[in-house]
């Protein structure tokens, strides 16, 4: 069994040089009994929106997880397709209705991943990662929900 992911193991993870989208995904891939190190290799490019602030990588990374467990491999899925589709959306939703956003850039109060750090709007916070432990923590916790 996985170890529950707590926000503070998801920031020290992250202190240590991981992405929020590996976090993510080497939790689910302990859930579901998948390499780890491949979870690793697999999500480390999901991380701050795919590094340009779209798409948060927490999410990203759960919708793989998601995937790894519900998706298909040939074509014509048809129910198999429609449970993946709920799944995600489900993730999403409850993602959204905790945070407010799936947009990296916006759950980091405004910080632009492309802009140096002298480049930033104002009003973006000193520490705009400082909740990001938060995002894989409930990722976490969700994917635990759905995968379970």
């Amino acid at each position: 069994m996985a170890e529950k992911m707590t926000e503070a193991l998801a920031n020290e993870m992250m202190d240590q040089g991981y992405h929020c989208s590996q976090v993510v995904l080497m939790h689910a891939a302990e859930v579901l009994g998948r390499d780890k190190d491949d979870a690793l290799r697999i999500s480390s490019g999901l991380g701050g929106g795919l590094f340009h602030g779209e798409v948060c990588g927490t999410v990203s990374a759960a919708a793989v997880a998601i995937s790894m467990k519900y998706g298909f491999h040939e074509p014509n899925p048809g129910e198999i397709d429609d449970l993946l589709k709920a799944k995600v959306h489900e993730f999403e939703d409850r993602f959204i209705e905790r945070f407010g956003s799936l947009r990296c850039k916006e759950l980091l109060g405004g910080y632009d991943c492309l802009l140096p750090e002298d480049g930033q709007a104002e009003g973006v916070p000193e520490d705009p990662w400082e909740h990001c432990g938060a995002y894989c923590a409930y990722a976490c916790e969700l994917l635990d929900d759905l995968l379970g």
